[in-house]
């Protein structure tokens, strides 16, 4: 490979980690050729796949048979768009499934439930919403212990920096447990509402999976009143904490 056609690739890739909302389609296209065809120039053949199938979507619907069928697109090519699709394909899946009611709490609570209700270690998750009130990121903590999860707060801090997410919704299990929250339950979603006052986070709820119906803070409605108290601009102003 040229040193021109190299840094060509080079300037693309920054522009897909830095400002990816700027790239057409042809570009993208063009970059994800990059990883099946690492030593020709893939700009022509993305304007080739897009006029012959019309648009993105029409590429990430075409069959093997005829991505072949275009010249430059051989076989692992042709594979690599195959996986993509079906990716995307179970994304969509999932997104009708799971997603489509993700801030009704009743629904959600209730989804928590047949998510979390199986495992016999207690675990805590932490599912991350943008600003569409889409979900966009989830993440585990577990000490793999039958009675106890850990959840480090300076973990959760960088963890809520690094994701910058609208708001979040906090669920965990109690193994062979009521559902019902405990004064240390209490205690963990004060800390989260803490978190997320710092960073500029709507906390949603906090969902406690057990025996019987799940609970919801913000479905009980002493969430409205954990989010008034744990907010660290009305905590600063609590004469009683100096």
């Amino acid at each position: 490979m040229d040193q021109t056609h190299a840094g060509h690739r080079q300037r693309m890739l920054v522009r897909l980690l830095e400002h990816r909302e700027s790239l057409n389609d042809h570009e993208l296209l063009e970059i994800l050729l990059f990883f099946s065809i690492p030593r020709v120039n893939t700009n022509e053949l993305a304007h080739t796949l897009l006029s012959s199938f019309q648009n993105l979507d029409g590429v990430m619907r075409a069959s093997y048979e005829q991505l072949l069928s275009i010249n430059g697109i051989g076989k692992n090519t042709a594979m690599h768009i195959l996986c993509l699709q079906e990716v995307l394909r179970r994304i969509k899946g999932v997104e009708k499934e799971e997603r489509r009611d993700a801030l009704n709490m009743r629904n959600f609570s209730e989804w928590a439930a047949s998510h979390l209700s199986a495992l016999t270690t207690e675990v805590v998750e932490i599912f991350f919403f943008n600003n569409h009130q889409e979900m966009c990121f989830t993440r585990r903590f577990t000490d793999n212990c039958f009675d106890e999860a850990s959840v480090n707060a300076e973990e959760i801090n960088k963890l809520f920096a690094s994701q910058r997410p609208h708001a979040v919704i906090v669920a965990h299990n109690h193994p062979d447990g009521a559902s019902a929250p405990s004064d240390q339950d209490d205690m963990f979603t004060a800390q989260i509402q803490v978190i997320c006052s710092l960073h500029g986070i709507l906390l949603y709820d906090h969902i406690i999976v057990g025996t019987g119906k799940p609970y919801s803070y913000n479905l009980s409605g002493r969430l409205d009143t954990i989010r008034e108290n744990f907010n660290i601009n009305n905590l600063s102003k609590r004469k009683d904490l100096m």
